[in-house]
């Protein structure tokens, strides 16, 4: 079903040992010990999060694609983040759910809580729908991503599988900037429809109060923080 692990993992410390979060287009974030991965078996975990996308077990519109982000915040919470694609499973259990019903999109996010001695990841909320959910990036105390406007499809019933990009850029539509609240992932801020083109894989920045994101069509679009 091609649903390889694509998604660039993070390392962070927790309780002074050090941790790694992993994702893929299955859509499970896995903790795993960097000294020793997948255990004596390579196969175990220290803990997988049950699935919280990608239903329909799609290859190509859904999971979690890009990169993991993780961050801490002034109570000492380590906080773990996956973007994914497509809706969110229905038996996803996560307390706050900012769109009641996720459709294109979107950003997972977990606390990492210590359960008799072991790490596990704790479902703490799920972002408003973004069409594309892609990787995000956290600075104090506000997260920032982007839902890319791609259209991802890459096989057609009437001419099978299409790699190239002739049809999805007739279909993608624009991407939209997202500044999220870090504890409830609540929308603060959205860029809406001033961006004019899709993204394909090439992040959003923030640096020096600016956010960078740039296009398919070749264009570099800056906004300020105020």
């Amino acid at each position: 079903r091609d649903l390889d692990p694509n998604n660039t993992p993070t390392i962070f410390h927790y309780k002074g040992r050090e941790l790694m979060a992993a994702s893929g287009k299955e859509c499970r974030v896995y903790l795993l010990d960097p000294k020793n991965l997948g255990g004596a078996d390579h196969h175990t975990p220290l803990f997988k999060t049950p699935l919280f996308c990608n239903e329909e077990v799609d290859f190509q519109d859904a999971g979690s694609w890009g990169a993991m982000s993780t961050w801490e915040d002034e109570a000492g919470t380590r906080w773990v983040l996956a973007p994914f694609w497509g809706p969110a499973h229905s038996q996803a259990k996560f307390p706050i759910m900012n769109t009641p019903l996720t459709k294109d999109g979107g950003v997972a996010a977990f606390k990492v809580v210590d359960r008799g001695g072991s790490p596990e990841l704790a479902p703490a909320w799920i972002s408003r729908d973004m069409k594309r959910g892609e990787p995000v990036v956290i600075a104090n105390g506000m997260v920032f991503g982007y839902g890319s406007g791609e259209e991802t499809k890459q096989s057609f019933p009437d001419i099978g599988l299409q790699f190239d990009s002739t049809i999805r850029a007739s279909k993608g539509t624009y991407a939209t900037l997202y500044v999220l609240d870090g504890q409830t992932g609540k929308e603060l801020w959205s860029s809406g429809k001033q961006i004019h083109q899709w993204n394909h894989f090439s992040g959003v920045t923030v640096a020096n109060g600016r956010i960078y994101l740039a296009t398919y069509d070749g264009t570099l679009y800056c906004f300020g923080l105020q």
